[in-house]
């Protein structure tokens, strides 16, 4: 196994073995940091680069993997593996709801379906992650499919074909 993802084992379990409080200040740090973002009106005085709008529309997969990765570390360990990936899933995609409704009010921002989809592939992606890495039997091709499938829907926001 390659020494970087034997740093991330090591790290997940050293932060699920941490007390309930502490990872669940992690969920509501990453909820804070969307909510901040969202809230950020875009610099409109800029030129849009395509590969600037693509790294922001991928970067919603991003931060939905951190919400729901943080969201299964925080839960017990004695909670079945598959009733959390799917806790989790719901819950991520349940705040990126929210958090699209909030960024529609910001002006120059507006709410989209494409980009709850790449949330929702995230946020499967971040539960699959945290099962593969904790050896809790989590199929490989899985998360291929999820990354695929929101690296898809990021494109689609991109170039706005969907």
């Amino acid at each position: 196994m390659l020494a970087p993802l034997r740093l991330v084992d090591a790290l997940l379990r050293v932060w699920r073995g941490l007390p309930a409080f502490v990872r669940l200040g992690g969920v509501a740090a990453v909820m804070a940091i969307l909510w901040w973002s969202s809230s950020r009106q875009p610099a409109l005085d800029r030129p849009h680069d395509l590969v600037i709008v693509l790294l922001g529309n991928a970067a919603h997969f991003v931060a939905y993997f951190g919400l729901a990765l943080a969201a299964w570390l925080a839960a017990p360990a004695s909670t079945p593996a598959r009733a959390l990936d799917a806790a989790v899933v719901v819950f991520a995609v349940g705040y990126g709801v929210v958090d699209e409704w909030h960024q529609s009010w910001v002006p120059g921002r507006t709410a989209s379906a494409v980009d709850l989809i790449t949330d929702a592939f995230g946020a499967a992606f971040g539960a699959w992650f945290a099962r593969a890495r904790l050896g809790l039997g989590a199929p490989g091709w899985r998360g291929a499919v999820f990354a695929v499938c929101g690296a898809a829907a990021a494109a689609a926001a991109t170039f706005g074909r969907w």
